[in-house]
């Protein structure tokens, strides 16, 4: 009987310990994002929370693209407390329908890794020739020397774009466009100067302001690698 006993409590024991975790709810698994402008920048926050009865512990909060920033919440979750995971998605390239992820792991027994898909029908007015509004200007710029580059964008919009200036992010880089008015499928071209100020790796961008309404500055990003020279 002492025997039966004990191996009943043992029973207990073990569903004791195994009901005695913690485990992840996360509010959202899929997030669609719906259509975007390349460049164009959408936040937002995922409810983490600890609906088990032990301490949550959140090892790490990533993602698996560049566009998508996250902001972690608190690393330890005691049994019922939330937190937010906080995300920054902003996608620069061609035209195409995006899915990028948040990763999640936790000490979940159940659910030590999560995936949270983000979509996105990534969308453009103007789009480069060369497939991609990222353009490697030139690779050994030499200092106080100007470099030039064209490029060609071509209306993709599906309808008629007037366009009303240009901005960029320096006063080294100077631009030059060859029209103001596009049809659909016209292409824009550009010439680009660039005086580079310092040596290295140098991220700017030229902005080309239209009359589209829905995405009306174009971002075209544009590396340059400054040198010395000889």
């Amino acid at each position: 009987m002492k025997l039966v006993f004990k191996s009943i409590a043992a029973i207990f024991l073990i569903a004791g310990i195994a009901f005695s975790q913690p485990k992840v709810f996360i509010d959202k698994h899929e997030i669609d994002l719906g259509t975007l402008y390349s460049g164009d920048k959408r936040t937002g926050k995922i409810i983490i929370k600890n609906t088990g009865n032990e301490p949550l512990h959140i090892e790490y909060v990533g993602s698996s693209c560049g566009c998508t920033t996250v902001k972690k919440p608190k690393e330890f979750l005691r049994p019922g407390e939330s937190d937010y995971i906080e995300y920054v998605f902003r996608l620069f390239g061609s035209p195409e329908k995006a899915e990028k992820y948040i990763n999640v792991e936790t000490n979940d027994p159940g659910a030590k890794s999560l995936d949270i898909k983000i979509s996105a029908d990534i969308k453009e007015t103007l789009l480069s020739t060369a497939g991609s509004n990222h353009i490697y200007l030139i690779e050994n710029a030499v200092i106080k020397n100007p470099a030039a580059k064209k490029i060609s964008l071509k209306n993709i919009s599906g309808s008629p774009i007037v366009i009303h200036r240009d901005s960029t992010s320096s006063s080294s880089i100077t631009v030059r466009m060859d029209k103001k008015y596009l049809r659909p499928d016209d292409t824009l071209n550009v010439d680009l100067t660039i005086t580079p100020e310092k040596p290295g790796l140098v991220n700017e961008a030229l902005y080309i302001i239209t009359d589209y309404k829905d995405h009306t500055a174009v971002e075209v990003k544009i590396t340059i690698f400054g040198t010395q020279g000889n």
